[in-house]
């Protein structure tokens, strides 16, 4: 990545240093110039890639490229907010704050303890004991 510093004066720019007057701070630009930085990067550079969006984020954020795949929009807060297309197993949704999905879980359950709130509990059993106790030093 290189950044580059472009320089932009205006044509009466010259005229008006050559006309002030002798008392006038040497250090200072005229109102009309302006100075621009720029960045450019090399066609086949590995940093990120940003979008253009038409409409512009609030305070001209980037978008960056994604692997999600949008399935549909739904406007909330003033914006379009993305709903990606998941690989998820739903089983059902609780309703209690918002409509909630609950996955499908694999996970082999010995008991539920009623103090916990009906939590489940995951069997102890492991496939080989001599994998864990190689971690226990």
């Amino acid at each position: 990545m290189t950044v580059e510093k472009l320089e932009t004066t205006s044509p009466s720019a010259e005229t008006e240093e050559k006309d002030a007057p002798k008392t006038a701070a040497r250090g200072r630009k005229p109102k009309d110039e302006k100075e621009v930085m720029a960045l450019s990067l090399p066609e086949k550079s590995g940093g990120l890639r940003f979008l253009k969006n038409e409409s512009g984020l609030p305070s001209n954020r980037p978008i960056e490229a994604s692997h999600l795949k949008v399935v549909s929009t739904y406007n909330a807060v003033g914006s379009s907010r993305p709903i990606t297309a998941s690989g998820m197993e739903v089983s059902s949704t609780l309703s209690i704050s918002g409509n909630r999905p609950i996955q499908i879980s694999h996970l082999n359950i010995s008991e539920t303890y009623s103090v916990m709130g009906n939590r489940p509990v995951a069997s102890n059993e492991i496939d080989d004991p001599a994998i864990l106790m190689s971690y226990l030093d």
